[in-house]
């Protein structure tokens, strides 16, 4: 490693500009899966109750899907279909639950998914529907899944089996912003006092 060099001291290429925009859309092609885990926190250390999923796209820009610990029923179901789905685009529905046993919780699940089903999505392209989710605290958009199946398929997957686009719940740009007078608010005219 040198100054001048086009690649970082891990390898990776050196770009002029900023990150990659992740690509959204219908079926946006060549996705790579590229880990399973526990996420960790600003220290490094390990959170035992957030995972997250991470894709590489064919423009080499990168999203990370996160997931929940919960006790609610309905945030387990989601993940479980959620994960479902996704890991029998890589082994059988047999083999998914073969794999992942009888977890004692949420880290031991994520954890057999991890090692004995993701080691096998090596190679594998997929096609996937991405869209953007709006983050009504920060006001913020950020990549991510749908929340309902079929949203994942093997590259050249024929006939396709992702659902069609949804506009009520499938967002694949930011939204312009509006101004006031397009809203039709009314600007009242402030008057001169002096």
């Amino acid at each position: 490693m040198s100054y001048g060099s086009k690649t970082d001291s891990e390898g990776k290429a050196l770009r002029a500009d900023g990150n990659l925009p992740v690509l959204t859309g219908e079926k946006v092609v060549g996705n790579k899966i590229v880990s399973l885990g526990m996420r960790t926190d600003s220290n490094g250390d390990l959170m035992d109750n957030q995972a997250e999923l991470i894709f590489n796209q064919a423009n080499g820009a990168t999203f990370k899907v996160v997931f929940f610990d919960s006790d609610e029923k309905w945030a387990i179901d989601q993940t479980n279909a959620t994960l479902l789905h996704i890991c029998t685009k890589i082994v059988s529905e047999a083999d998914y639950y073969a794999a992942i046993g009888n977890p004692s919780g949420f880290q031991e699940f994520i954890t057999n998914i991890s090692t004995k089903i993701m080691p096998q999505a090596a190679g594998k392209t997929f096609t996937m529907k991405v869209i953007l989710k709006h983050n009504k605290k920060s006001d913020a958009y950020f990549p991510n899944l749908p929340k309902f199946p079929n949203f994942i398929e093997l590259d050249g997957t024929t006939p396709s089996t992702i659902n069609k686009t949804n506009p009520k719940y499938d967002i694949y740009a930011i939204p312009a912003a509006t101004s006031m007078a397009a809203e039709g608010a009314a600007a009242t005219p402030v008057e001169d006092v002096f």
